[in-house]
């Protein structure tokens, strides 16, 4: 049996998962808002692309972190869509 040595693109609740980490990791490393911001606007981007139930517990979780890097920011109404 021969590995087809393309990368295979992530499902959606992995991407969203592993994009979650990286976001939980860059705040518990106390890193500039700036940076976290920018890593939580990519995930939000991800999320609105794809409307799937199964991303919804996952989706709860991103939008705090959201909403808490834009906190820590002072930017908390820049949010409002």
């Amino acid at each position: 049996m021969e590995i087809d040595s393309k990368h295979k693109e992530l499902q959606p609740e992995a991407d969203v998962y592993l994009h979650l980490l990286v976001m939980l990791y860059l705040f518990d490393s106390k890193e500039p808002v700036e940076r976290i911001l920018s890593c939580a606007n990519e995930l939000v981007d991800k999320l609105d692309k794809w409307n799937r139930r199964t991303l919804d517990p996952l989706s709860s979780k991103v939008y705090f972190y959201y909403s808490r890097a834009y906190e820590l920011a002072g930017r908390l109404a820049d949010i409002r869509r």
